[in-house]
Protein backbone atom coordinates (compact mmCIF):
# COMPACT_ATOMS: atom_id res chain seq x y z
CA UNK A 1 0.00 0.00 0.00
CA UNK A 2 1.37 3.17 -0.90
CA UNK A 3 2.01 5.83 2.33
CA UNK A 4 2.48 9.31 2.59
CA UNK A 5 6.18 8.54 2.82
CA UNK A 6 6.14 6.98 -0.28
CA UNK A 7 5.25 9.78 -1.90
CA UNK A 8 7.94 12.13 -1.31
CA UNK A 9 10.22 14.20 -4.47
CA UNK A 10 9.69 14.70 -7.39
CA UNK A 11 6.54 13.94 -9.32
CA UNK A 12 5.98 13.50 -13.05
CA UNK A 13 2.60 14.63 -14.75
CA UNK A 14 3.25 11.86 -17.19
CA UNK A 15 1.24 12.57 -20.95
CA UNK A 16 -0.56 10.15 -22.75
CA UNK A 17 2.05 9.75 -25.44
CA UNK A 18 -0.24 9.86 -28.50
CA UNK A 19 0.63 8.56 -31.82
CA UNK A 20 1.29 10.94 -34.74
CA UNK A 21 -2.40 11.19 -35.95
CA UNK A 22 -4.18 11.51 -32.76
CA UNK A 23 -5.27 15.07 -33.80
CA UNK A 24 -7.20 13.40 -36.60
CA UNK A 25 -11.26 12.67 -35.09
CA UNK A 26 -11.04 9.83 -37.13
CA UNK A 27 -7.90 7.97 -35.22
CA UNK A 28 -8.44 5.34 -32.75
CA UNK A 29 -6.03 3.32 -30.62
CA UNK A 30 -3.94 6.57 -30.40
CA UNK A 31 -1.62 5.94 -27.22
CA UNK A 32 2.22 5.35 -28.60
CA UNK A 33 3.11 2.48 -26.31
CA UNK A 34 7.14 2.26 -26.94
CA UNK A 35 7.32 6.06 -26.51
CA UNK A 36 5.16 5.85 -23.51
CA UNK A 37 7.57 3.10 -22.13
CA UNK A 38 11.02 4.52 -23.37
CA UNK A 39 9.58 8.55 -21.42
CA UNK A 40 8.46 6.01 -18.49
CA UNK A 41 12.10 4.62 -18.16
CA UNK A 42 13.61 8.01 -19.01
CA UNK A 43 11.69 10.15 -16.32
CA UNK A 44 12.45 7.11 -13.64
CA UNK A 45 16.30 6.99 -14.87
CA UNK A 46 16.47 10.99 -14.55
CA UNK A 47 15.39 10.73 -10.88
CA UNK A 48 11.47 11.31 -10.69
CA UNK A 49 10.00 9.52 -7.39
CA UNK A 50 6.42 9.57 -8.48
CA UNK A 51 4.39 9.18 -11.51
CA UNK A 52 0.74 10.22 -12.10
CA UNK A 53 -1.06 9.94 -15.12
CA UNK A 54 -5.27 10.28 -16.50
CA UNK A 55 -6.06 12.91 -14.12
CA UNK A 56 -7.43 16.40 -15.10
CA UNK A 57 -4.29 17.35 -17.51
CA UNK A 58 -6.80 16.57 -20.79
CA UNK A 59 -6.26 12.44 -20.90
CA UNK A 60 -10.01 12.44 -18.49
CA UNK A 61 -11.86 13.45 -21.45
CA UNK A 62 -10.01 12.87 -24.47
CA UNK A 63 -9.30 8.90 -24.54
CA UNK A 64 -11.33 6.70 -25.22
CA UNK A 65 -12.14 3.48 -23.26
CA UNK A 66 -10.15 1.51 -25.58
CA UNK A 67 -7.21 3.72 -25.29
CA UNK A 68 -7.44 4.53 -21.16
CA UNK A 69 -7.01 0.82 -20.72
CA UNK A 70 -4.28 0.45 -22.89
CA UNK A 71 -2.10 3.97 -21.09
CA UNK A 72 -2.87 2.40 -17.80
CA UNK A 73 -1.30 -1.30 -18.45
CA UNK A 74 1.44 0.07 -20.19
CA UNK A 75 1.75 2.48 -17.69
CA UNK A 76 1.65 0.06 -15.10
CA UNK A 77 3.71 -2.55 -17.36
CA UNK A 78 6.44 0.20 -17.95
CA UNK A 79 7.20 1.85 -14.00
CA UNK A 80 7.88 -2.02 -12.58
CA UNK A 81 6.72 -0.87 -9.43
CA UNK A 82 10.31 0.91 -9.38
CA UNK A 83 8.29 4.31 -7.84
CA UNK A 84 4.94 5.03 -7.23
CA UNK A 85 2.33 5.28 -10.06
CA UNK A 86 -1.09 6.77 -10.05
CA UNK A 87 -3.47 6.77 -12.89
CA UNK A 88 -6.44 8.56 -12.53
CA UNK A 89 -9.54 7.69 -12.67
CA UNK A 90 -11.35 10.97 -13.43
CA UNK A 91 -13.91 12.03 -16.24
CA UNK A 92 -16.88 14.10 -16.79
CA UNK A 93 -19.23 10.65 -16.44
CA UNK A 94 -19.81 9.34 -12.86
CA UNK A 95 -20.52 5.97 -14.36
CA UNK A 96 -17.16 6.34 -16.25
CA UNK A 97 -15.30 6.61 -13.34
CA UNK A 98 -16.93 3.61 -11.65
CA UNK A 99 -15.82 1.97 -14.80
CA UNK A 100 -12.41 2.60 -14.72
CA UNK A 101 -12.12 1.67 -10.83
CA UNK A 102 -13.87 -1.38 -11.60
CA UNK A 103 -10.84 -1.78 -14.47
CA UNK A 104 -8.36 -1.35 -11.70
CA UNK A 105 -9.38 -3.19 -9.27
CA UNK A 106 -10.55 -6.00 -11.32
CA UNK A 107 -7.05 -6.55 -13.01
CA UNK A 108 -4.15 -7.70 -11.77
CA UNK A 109 -3.18 -3.72 -11.60
CA UNK A 110 -5.03 -3.08 -8.61
CA UNK A 111 -5.15 0.48 -7.32
CA UNK A 112 -4.94 1.23 -3.51
CA UNK A 113 -8.19 2.07 -2.41
CA UNK A 114 -10.14 1.95 0.63
CA UNK A 115 -11.63 -1.15 1.34
CA UNK A 116 -14.90 -0.38 1.77
CA UNK A 117 -14.82 1.97 -1.64
CA UNK A 118 -13.47 -2.07 -3.47
CA UNK A 119 -16.19 -3.76 -1.95
CA UNK A 120 -18.90 -1.08 -3.35
CA UNK A 121 -17.51 -1.47 -6.81
CA UNK A 122 -17.22 -4.88 -6.23
CA UNK A 123 -21.42 -5.29 -5.80
CA UNK A 124 -22.15 -3.51 -8.60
Amino acid sequence: MVTAKDVQGVMAMMPSFSTKDAGDLSSKNTIDVDNLKAGVDRMINDGINVITTTGSFGECYNLDWDEYKTLAVAAVDAVKKRVPLFIGATSPNAREVVERLKFGLNSNRSPHLPQRLCDLLRSR
